[in-house]
């Protein structure tokens, strides 16, 4: 789906979320979306088919669109979903963040839930949600973790709380037993430098913020690939400052000069590839004849002067949102238990990454693909999806 349809879908689902459009109501005709918003009825179109699948809207051919009804506030049960209030003060949509949504929307609708969302400060979690939930009257909580979140809120949460699924990968509440469901960024790591060797690429950079929950996991990964590549650590990684809230992109711009230029660099998100691709352009860089590009995770695919290689941070959110609401009503029921599932969305390799004209030396494969050694806790599940080429 192209960026100008996501906005559309984004648009439509604020207004039925702040009560625009009730449940049960029909949305305007696609040719009156269209002329509101600005876009061709294709866009509206793809926007509201998005909206289907997502199961917020329901079709009816020669009808029109209409909002599904929802749980209400009497439902039977409720549920909280937790999330980080810079989501709530974002100026433009977040895809990622949106697919999360879809896909708790998506699991829990047929469930009679109501889902009422709390934001909250990291510093004052307790006060946002934590009290909220010891009043009681709800049945169970999805968070979007934060990496400065005390501990010890979420351990007291845990003991007096409702049931709990975290939505992230946060090393310090992952380590009190909590569900999670979350992305699994060293496996993405290990497919991107495994497969640029198997394209028979060497000198590769590895760019890593120096604030992530994943650095720990992602230095094993690439420890091993280092050694393997005959590098020390740090002539594979470098490191992007952003442990005040704001990146610093001055390495790139060194890293990007015909005397430091690697063969092929693997980026963590698609902000960081659209500064690479920038400043590629002003040092008459092409990609992908002069520099092989990729990203861990590409939210906006749509808007990359070259189709970029990376996982569909879009479509692997959906189903983080989905498997976690699922499992959620799964302890509410009380037919499960703990789990911590690493979902592992494929690479999807684009045009931004060749193959090496020169033969590729295949790299010992069987060490290098033990895609459970990659800083996966002990009793862990793996969820694989493969949407590479």
């Amino acid at each position: 789906m192209g960026i100008k349809s996501d906005q559309v879908r984004h648009v439509i689902l604020r207004q039925i979320r702040s009560g625009e459009f009730a449940a049960g109501e029909q949305l305007p005709s696609e040719q009156a979306l269209a002329d509101t918003l600005g876009v061709s009825v294709q866009t509206v179109r793809r926007g509201l088919a998005q909206l289907v699948e997502d199961q917020v809207i329901v079709k009816q051919p020669r009808v029109g669109n209409f909002v599904r009804s929802r749980a209400s506030s009497t439902a039977a049960r409720q549920v909280v979903l937790a999330l980080p209030t810079y989501l709530r003060e974002a100026d433009s949509p977040r895809p990622s963040a949106e697919a999360l949504l879809g896909g708790i929307g998506k699991a829990l609708h047929w469930c009679d839930y109501a889902v009422r969302t709390m934001y909250y400060r990291h510093d004052h979690f307790a006060e946002d949600v934590g009290d909220h939930l010891a009043e009681g009257g709800f049945d169970g909580l999805l968070l979007l973790g934060h990496r400065l979140i005390p501990e010890q809120q979420i351990r007291r949460l845990l003991r007096t709380g409702p049931p709990t699924v975290l939505l992230s990968r946060d090393p310090h509440l992952l380590s009190l037993g909590v569900s999670a469901f979350y992305l699994h960024t060293a496996f993405l790591l290990e497919s991107l430098l495994a497969g640029f060797i198997e394209r028979g690429y060497r000198n590769i950079r590895v760019v890593q913020f120096t604030s992530s929950p994943w650095v720990g996991d992602a230095s094993l990964v690439l420890q091993r690939y280092a050694a393997w590549l005959g590098l020390n650590f740090d002539q594979l990684v470098v490191a992007l400052p952003n442990s005040t809230g704001r990146v610093d992109y001055t390495p790139l711009d060194d890293l990007l000069e015909p005397n430091h230029r690697p063969e092929a660099l693997i980026v963590p998100d698609e902000c960081v590839a659209s500064k690479v691709f920038r400043r590629a352009y002003q040092v008459d860089c092409r990609v992908p004849d002069q520099l092989a590009l990729a990203a861990l995770y590409d939210s906006t695919p749509a808007i990359h002067p070259v189709p970029l290689t990376a996982c569909d941070a879009q479509r692997g959110n959906h189903e983080v949102g989905h498997m976690a609401a699922t499992h959620l009503h799964e302890m509410i029921e009380g037919r499960a238990k703990a789990i911590q599932v690493a979902v592992c969305e494929g690479v999807a390799w684009r045009d931004t990454v060749g193959h090496k004209r020169n033969p590729p030396v295949e790299p010992n494969l069987q060490q290098l693909e033990r895609r459970e050694s990659s800083g996966d806790q002990a009793g862990a599940a793996v969820s694989t999806r493969s949407s590479g080429r």
